[in-house]
C-alpha cells in the first residue's frame, strides 16, 4: 500500500505524510533519537508563530501552550486550578487581585520564573500587543511585586472576568530576561525559538513540515510530563491527513481535521475517536466580516442585505452536517450565561435582499450583476472551504459576484489587519469563556490595532457600544452584567460589522491510546503535563 501511494502522489513522503510510521518518525525528529513515548498532532494551516502572547491563531495556541504556562488553569467546570500561580485572593472590591507564584519554577534556559516576568507579561504586552488580552486586561493599573512569588494586580475598576483568562493558551508567561532587551517584541528573535516555563520545550521547526518539541526535564510538577515528545505535522491536504490518522501516524487532530463524511467512517476501524470534551474554554464561532471603514459595506443596508442572502439552516446542515448550528447574535449560544436567546438571526429571505441592493441604489446591470467585490475566508479545512463557495454562491443570487481569494495564514493576516485591503472576510474565532475576553476584541472601536491579528479587523466603531462593552468590563452584579450583554448583542445585529454565521462544535479526531486529554477544560490546547499514551 505504501508503494502505491508513494506513485499516486509522486512527492516526497514528508510534505505528503503517506510514509511509514518508521519515516515519519525519523523525519519529525529530524535525525534525533526517536522518542517512543510520544504524540502526534495534525496542523492545517501552519501556524504563524510560536508565542500566543502576540497572536490569537488558534494552531499557534495550540503550539504555544505546551511550551508557556499561564497563572492558572481550569477544569471541566471552568473553576480555577493552580498553574504557575500555586493561590490567589481577591479583594472585597475586587481592585486587588493578589497571585502566590510557584516557587521552584525555573525557565527552560535555567533561570527563576518570578513575579518580576509576570509584572512585564501583563503590562508590557498582554494588555497592550494581543488581540484579547487589551480588553482582558483593560483595567490593569500595575503589577505590584512586593517579593518574588507574589504578584498584586491593581485594577481600575472590578475586572469580573479576568479569572477566566489566564490559561497556557490565552494568557501565557514570557520571560522579562529574555524579552526586555529594548528589541520590538512583534519581532524579537527568541519568538523563533522560544523559552517557556511549559512541560515542553521548544526542539524544532522545519518550515511547512512539523514542529518538534521535547520533553523538559527541569518540570516543576514531579514526574510530568508523562510523553518524550510532541510533533506537530503540518499536513494542507485533508486526504492525506485521513490516511495519516488510518495508518496510526498521525494521533490527535483538532477540530474536525479531515472532512466530516470521513470523520464518521474513520471511527468505524475502532482506534479512532471524535472527542468533544476539551473545548468548554473556547465556545468557538464563525464570522463573516465586512470593511465598514469605506466602499459598498460602509452601507449598513448592504450588509443587511448579504444577511438575509445566505441560508445559515442550509449552511450548517449542507456543509457542516450538525457540527455547527445558525447563529443568532455574536455572543455564542455555548455561553449560556450572557447569550440572549430571544436574539434572532436575519431570516433567509432573498426578495429582502433585492430590495435593500435597490434602496441603496445597487441595480443590476445588464449581465444580472449588482457589483463586483472581494472574499478573504480564513480557509482551515474542507469545511471553510466549502462555506466560502456556499457564500459566494449565496450572494451571486442576489447580484453580487464575489471573488474569493485563497492564501496562506501569514497573507490572510497582513491583508485584513495590516495593509486593511479586503472588503469582506471570515474566520473561525473562540469566544472564551466570557465576551469580554473572547468578543469584546471584535467590536470595541479602541481595538482596531494595525498589525495585530484577530483584533477589531472590521473598523467598527460604535462609541455607544464601546460605553456598553466597557460597562460590562466593571460590573460587578451578574444580572446587570447579562442585561448590558443583551444591550451589546442587540446593537451588534443592528449595525452588523460582522454577520455571526455559526456556533461550532468542535471535536478533537483522537486516537484511543492517548489519555488525559480532558483534564484541563483547553484540552487539546492544554498544557498536556498531564496527557498519556501507550
Amino acid at each position: 500500500m505504501i508503494d502505491s501511494l508513494r506513485v499516486l502522489f509522486g512527492r516526497c513522503r514528508i510534505r505528503l505524510a503517506v510514509v511509514s510510521v518508521a519515516a515519519a518518525a525519523a523525519c519529525a525528529s529530524a535525525g534525533a533519537q526517536v522518542a517512543a513515548n510520544r504524540v502526534t498532532i495534525s496542523l492545517n494551516p501552519e501556524p504563524s508563530g510560536l508565542v500566543a502572547a502576540f497572536n490569537t491563531d488558534s494552531n499557534l495556541q495550540m503550539v504555544s501552550a505546551k511550551m508557556h504556562e499561564g497563572l492558572l488553569d481550569y477544569d471541566a467546570q471552568l473553576k480555577p486550578v493552580p498553574a504557575l500561580a500555586e493561590s490567589w485572593s481577591i479583594a472585597g472590591d475586587g481592585k486587588t487581585i493578589t497571585f502566590k507564584l510557584r516557587k521552584g519554577v525555573k525557565w527552560h534556559d535555567g533561570k527563576d520564573f518570578t513575579s518580576a516576568d509576570v509584572k512585564f507579561t501583563l503590562e508590557k504586552v498582554l494588555s497592550k500587543l494581543n488581540p484579547r488580552g487589551r480588553a482582558t486586561f483593560a483595567n490593569l493599573l500595575e503589577v505590584a511585586t512586593p517579593d518574588p512569588y507574589t504578584a498584586v494586580l491593581k485594577l481600575s475598576n472590578p475586572a469580573p472576568y479576568l479569572m477566566n483568562g489566564l490559561a497556557a493558551f490565552e494568557s501565557p508567561m514570557l520571560p522579562k530576561h529574555i524579552y526586555d532587551d529594548g528589541q520590538d517584541l512583534l519581532r524579537h528573535p527568541a519568538l523563533a525559538s522560544p523559552i517557556g516555563t511549559g512541560p515542553f520545550a521548544f526542539g524544532e521547526w522545519k518550515k511547512g513540515s512539523y514542529i518538534l518539541l521535547k520533553r523538559n526535564p527541569n518540570y516543576w510538577a514531579a514526574g510530568k510530563p508523562h510523553l518524550d515528545q510532541i510533533v506537530f505535522r503540518i499536513l494542507p491536504d485533508p486526504s492525506v491527513r485521513a490516511v495519516a490518522f488510518e495508518r496510526g501516524e498521525v494521533d490527535l487532530g483538532p477540530m474536525w481535521p479531515v472532512p466530516l463524511p470521513e470523520m464518521a467512517r474513520l471511527q468505524q476501524g475502532g482506534s479512532l475517536l471524535a472527542n468533544e470534551k476539551g473545548y468548554a474554554l473556547m465556545s468557538g464561532m464563525l464570522y463573516f466580516g465586512f470593511n465598514v471603514r469605506d466602499g459598498y459595506f460602509k452601507d449598513v443596508r448592504v450588509r443587511r442585505a448579504v444577511a438575509h442572502a445566505i441560508d445559515l439552516n442550509a449552511l450548517s446542515k449542507v456543509v457542516w452536517r450538525g457540527a455547527a448550528t445558525p447563529a443568532t447574535s455574536p455572543i455564542s449560544d455555548q455561553l449560556v450565561t450572557f447569550h440572549d436567546n430571544s436574539s434572532k438571526a436575519y431570516a433567509f429571505d432573498p426578495k429582502k435582499a433585492e430590495a435593500l441592493l435597490d434602496e441603496a441604489n445597487l441595480k443590476r446591470g445588464a449581465d444580472g450583476i449588482r457589483f463586483k467585490t472581494s472574499y478573504d475566508p480564513l480557509l482551515w479545512d474542507e469545511n471553510y472551504r466549502r462555506t466560502a463557495e456556499f457564500i459566494k454562491q449565496s450572494l451571486k443570487r442576489v447580484g453580487i459576484e464575489m471573488e474569493v481569494r485563497a492564501q496562506d495564514l501569514p497573507t490572510f493576516m497582513r491583508r485584513i489587519w495590516t495593509d486593511v485591503d479586503f472588503a469582506t472576510y471570515s474566520h473561525g474565532s473562540f469566544n472564551s469563556a466570557d465576551p469580554t475576553i473572547g468578543v469584546q476584541r471584535l467590536y470595541w472601536g479602541k481595538n482596531i490595532l494595525k498589525g495585530v491579528p484577530f483584533s477589531n479587523g472590521s473598523g467598527y466603531s460604535n462609541p455607544a457600544m464601546d460605553k456598553l462593552w466597557e460597562r460590562a468590563q466593571v460590573e460587578n452584579d451578574a444580572a446587570a452584567r447579562a442585561v448590558l450583554f443583551r444591550d451589546i448583542q442587540r446593537i451588534a445585529m443592528e449595525d452588523l460589522p460582522y454577520l455571526p454565521l455559526l456556533n461550532l462544535h468542535y471535536q478533537t479526531l483522537q486516537n484511543k491510546r492517548v489519555r488525559g486529554l480532558e483534564s484541563s477544560a483547553a484540552g487539546i490546547y492544554g498544557t498536556f503535563a498531564d496527557v498519556q499514551a501507550n
